[in-house]
């Protein structure tokens, strides 16, 4: 789930209680708001279930974190040049296994919403302007197509070398055609494809569309009840579904 679109400490607490509500074992956020104004108070978020958490900043307001009910053996974090987003891995034990959890936020598009609206409201008699608004919009999509492949290779690159089965949660900012999605996912297993339905539209806004927000695991696990929940205090549509070890 990401919330850095309406930071305000109202949807900060609707939130919450839908996290309480879910009661996840596992939680994955992307651009939480943790500065000194408090709008996502993680010390007092009274989660029942959650008992340990990894927390990376990725500017002075906020940043990612990953909240678990089981033990942390080990933390990492894989940081990009250029760029604010980043990806935090957190390695758990599951029963007696070493599970390790991803948690991506991967290169957007960071386009203002006068930007976006100027998209349908681009005016083609005035083509002076309309090529100029055409030029800016192809340099940010060029920009983020670039990153995002980068970084995808090197979240690739590091899930070849990871020892252990693997939880992959996040905001790919790119849909399932896409080769950023391609490249992460390899021969992981995708919760929508196993277990969900319909086109699963991820993304609270105009752009990017359809379904960029992904649980990708282990052959080891099989998925149940994948669901995009309609809670409308954040930018993107939180996912969630159920993981059980694969039947041999």
């Amino acid at each position: 789930m990401g919330s850095n679109q309406f930071p305000t400490k109202e949807n900060a607490d609707h939130i919450l209680d839908y996290l309480r509500q879910n009661n996840a074992d596992i939680i994955c956020l992307q651009e939480v708001r943790l500065n000194k104004r408090q709008i996502f108070d993680v010390a007092n978020s009274k989660l029942p279930q959650i008992s340990h958490m990894q927390l990376a900043h990725t500017s002075h307001e906020g940043g990612q974190l990953t909240l678990t009910r089981f033990p942390i053996l080990n933390m990492g974090e894989i940081r990009f040049n250029n760029s604010g987003n980043m990806i935090i891995y957190t390695d758990i034990l599951l029963n007696s296994d070493t599970v390790r959890v991803y948690n991506c936020h991967l290169q957007s598009y960071r386009l203002r919403p006068t930007e976006i609206n100027s998209i349908d409201s681009m005016n083609f008699e005035n083509q002076k302007k309309t090529m100029t608004q055409i030029k800016e919009l192809s340099a940010k999509f060029k920009d983020a197509i670039i990153k995002r492949a980068e970084q995808a290779a090197t979240l690739r690159e590091h899930l070849n070398q990871c020892p252990y089965p693997v939880i992959v949660c996040g905001d790919f900012n790119d849909t399932p055609v896409s080769f950023t999605y391609r490249t992460v996912r390899g021969d992981l297993k995708d919760s929508f494809t196993d277990s969900g339905k319909g086109t699963a539209n991820t993304y609270n806004g105009k752009l990017p569309s359809f379904r960029i927000d992904y649980i990708l695991y282990s052959p080891k696990f099989t998925s149940y009840n994948f669901e995009v929940s309609s809670l409308n205090h954040s930018d993107h549509y939180p996912i969630s579904c159920d993981l059980f070890p694969a039947e041999k």
